[in-house]
C-alpha cells in the first residue's frame, strides 16, 4: 500500500506505480528540483505521476527521509545512477541500506536499479557483498541494456508468492493497467527468466 521512489529521473517508474489499485502513498524523494521540473515534459508517458493525488514529493536527502519516516514502507524502489558519482556513492553504502531495511514492512522489499556498463568486478563485488550484509534474502535480476535490480527481502520467496503474482498480472490487466502488458509481461515465468544471479552464486 506504500511505496518510496528514491530518484525521479523521468518519472516512469513512480508513474507505473500509481497504476496498482492496492497502492494508496507514493512517496517520491528527489534531491534535484531541475529533475523534477524536467520530469513534467515527460507526463505523457509517466502517468503524470507529479499530479497524482497517491503522489506525495519530498525534495530532501533520501537517508533523511527514511531515518525521519513514521510509517514504514512496502516497497522501497533506489534508482540512483552511477555508483562512482559524487554524493550518490552513498546509496550503495551499508549505512543507506540499513536505513532501508529498518524502513520496510515484515514482508516489504527492497529494489535498487544500477548500471551494468564501466562497472569493474571489484566495484560489482563489493556492492552485492554490502547489499548481502543487510538483507537475509537477495536476488539479482537482469534488466534491459545490460542494468540490473538488486532486489532485497526479509522472508524467501514461496510458490504462493509467485502465484499471487501471477494472479495479479491477469487481474491488472482486465482492470486496464497495461504497464506491463504493453512490455510484454503477462506470466510470472517471464520475470524469473531475468533472474541472474541467486543467493548461491552471489556468495560464491
Amino acid at each position: 500500500e506504500r511505496v518510496c521512489v528514491i530518484g525521479f529521473g523521468t518519472g516512469m517508474t513512480a508513474g507505473v506505480v500509481t497504476q496498482y489499485n492496492e497502492v494508496k502513498q507514493v512517496d517520491l524523494v528527489e534531491i534535484n528540483p531541475m529533475v523534477l521540473e524536467a520530469g513534467q515534459l515527460f507526463a505523457f508517458a509517466n502517468y503524470n505521476v507529479l499530479k497524482n493525488p497517491k503522489t506525495s514529493v519530498y525534495m530532501v536527502d533520501a537517508f533523511r527521509f527514511l531515518n525521519a519516516a513514521t510509517k514504514k514502507h512496502d516497497l522501497i524502489i533506489s534508482e540512483p545512477s552511477n555508483p562512482w558519482m559524487v554524493g550518490v556513492e552513498n546509496l550503495f553504502s551499508r549505512e543507506f541500506y540499513d536505513s532501508a531495511h529498518k524502513n520496510l514492512t515484515d514482508q516489504g522489499v527492497f529494489a535498487q536499479w544500477f548500471h551494468g556498463y564501466s562497472l569493474s568486478p571489484d566495484t560489482l563485488r563489493l556492492i552485492l557483498n554490502t547489499f548481502r550484509s543487510v538483507f537475509p534474502y537477495y536476488h539479482v535480476f537482469s534488466l534491459q541494456e545490460g542494468d540490473y535490480a538488486l532486489i532485497g527481502l526479509n522472508k524467501p520467496l514461496a510458490q504462493a508468492d509467485l502465484e499471487r503474482v501471477q494472479g495479479k498480472l491477469l487481474k491488472e490487466k482486465e482492470n486496464g493497467n497495461r504497464a506491463l502488458a504493453d512490455l510484454g509481461m503477462n506470466r510470472i515465468e517471464q520475470f524469473l527468466s531475468l533472474g541472474f544471479l541467486s543467493e548461491k552464486t552471489i556468495d560464491a
